[in-house]
């Protein structure tokens, strides 16, 4: 019976722990759900809305980003700014199941709240592997009806949060070994600063 209570709880722990979101810059917060991708998957809905921000933030092509999602946000967690004239309302949707599919549903909440806000810019962006097949025909349809909705898996996703990876992490590293090596080997070997380090 103990043995039980003791799995019990560690299971909840571990579960606790795989929930929790990484803290940092968003460079480390790329490697980190770049070694552990079923992060997508267990983090908190407000965290990966937050995130989402963050990424949009970094992209640099908008004025402003607002995080606004709450339980009753209407369908909208991230509003980004382009221009005076120009919004993007953005709904996020973290699915517990890295195969899952974004349903028409979706899109269809997304549009609501467009209409309701007066806005005819839309993203969904979701951790589904990918929109089915009714949701991107709905997002289609839309656009020729001059909506603009895009659809973003979670593909999409971990190639927006990539472009926050550091493209050649090891040269910084190889920069300062080089610039270094003679202050270094001068250090070791007591020579003067005139003197030629061995090769």
């Amino acid at each position: 019976m103990r043995d039980d209570y003791s799995l019990t709880t560690l299971s909840s722990k571990l579960r606790t722990f795989d929930e929790e979101a990484p803290e940092g810059t968003l460079g480390e917060v790329a490697q980190w759900f770049r070694r552990h991708p079923r992060l997508y998957n267990t983090v908190s809905p407000t965290y990966l809305e937050k995130l989402v921000a963050r990424i949009f933030t970094n992209s640099g092509q908008y004025v402003e980003v607002h995080h606004v999602g709450r339980p009753d946000d209407g369908g909208v967690d991230v509003v980004l700014v382009e221009s005076e004239s120009r919004s993007w309302l953005v709904q996020v949707k973290r699915r517990e199941d890295a195969k899952s599919s974004e349903p028409v549903s979706t899109i269809r909440n997304l549009l609501g709240a467009m209409i309701l806000q007066e806005s005819q810019l839309g993203i969904v962006v979701s951790t589904a592997d990918h929109f089915t097949f009714r949701a991107r025909e709905s997002a289609a349809k839309a656009n020729s009806l001059g909506f603009k909705v895009d659809l973003l898996d979670r593909k999409a996703l971990d190639a927006m949060l990539a472009r926050a990876l550091p493209v050649e992490p090891w040269k910084k590293v190889l920069d300062d070994l080089h610039e270094h090596r003679q202050e270094w080997f001068w250090d070791y070997y007591g020579e003067s600063k005139n003197s030629r380090p061995p090769a």
